[in-house]
């Protein structure tokens, strides 16, 4: 069972909702490390520890920032107008397609799995209509049946009708459109979801919170850095000691 500060104490390292056996292993690590000797040496130890466990929360507060901490649309995860043109743009720039539907924010959030399963299936789906397309330009009714078939596979609620060759146009219209329209922009999106995420998040860092975390990583680096500087400062003088007693 996970352990947790019971309440506010402004000397414990911890918030009162951090699980303390996670920072205990995460001091475990550098005290293992530097193998610290009298009271200050435990002390920079401490301090060390207590500033990468400050960093790890840092990243958490920067991920909650990105995610939710930009304009949002109406009950959907999303950017405001400015922030989707902007990321829109950049990726035309890229892959010279405009994706009229992309959610910046949503490419921020996928997995690697769930990108190649839906990346799969809208390969799986434009190999379909492609083959429906085919089936339709022979001019067949034969073809005609088969191609309304191949597009039921797709999820699509299409009835063969009696005039089937004007229906075949119809469906041949809407297949070409929706491959176009829907299903090559999407798959362009999906190839591209890192540059999207990368360019997400650096539309995110115009916002002002963003930008103090960043101001507040640095502080940590110095922190971390000076506290390394002192430490070793420190065991290298306890080593001339050391060395100057034997002699």
């Amino acid at each position: 069972m996970t352990n947790h500060l019971t309440a506010f104490d402004p000397q414990a390292p911890l918030m009162s909702w951090e699980p303390i056996e996670q920072y205990q292993a995460l001091h475990a690590e550098p005290q293992a490390e530097h193998s610290p000797q009298g009271a200050t040496e435990r002390h920079l130890v401490e301090e060390l520890a207590l500033t990468i466990w400050r960093r790890r929360r840092l990243r958490a507060a920067e991920q909650v920032e990105i995610l939710q901490g930009l304009p949002q649309g109406d009950g959907v995860i999303g950017y405001g107008e400015d922030g989707r043109h902007f990321v829109a743009g950049q990726l035309e720039a890229i892959t010279g397609r405009r994706n009229k539907e992309l959610n910046p924010v949503e490419f921020l959030r996928i997995t690697d799995d769930e990108r190649e399963r839906e990346l799969a299936a809208c390969v799986d789906e434009t190999t379909k209509i492609d083959a429906a397309c085919k089936l339709l330009d022979t001019g067949k009714k034969a073809d005609y049946l088969r191609a309304v078939q191949t597009t039921t596979e797709c999820g699509w609620d299409w009835t063969a009708e009696a005039d089937w060759q004007t229906d075949s146009d119809e469906l041949r219209d809407e297949l070409n459109q929706h491959r176009t329209q829907t299903l090559e922009p999407r798959l362009s999106a999906l190839r591209h979801s890192r540059t999207i995420a990368m360019l997400a998040t650096a539309y995110s860092y115009t916002q002002a919170n963003t930008l103090d975390l960043m101001k507040l990583d640095l502080a940590l680096n110095r922190k971390m850095a000076e506290t390394l500087t002192m430490l070793e400062q420190l065991q290298a003088l306890r080593a001339n000691r050391t060395e100057n007693h034997a002699v």
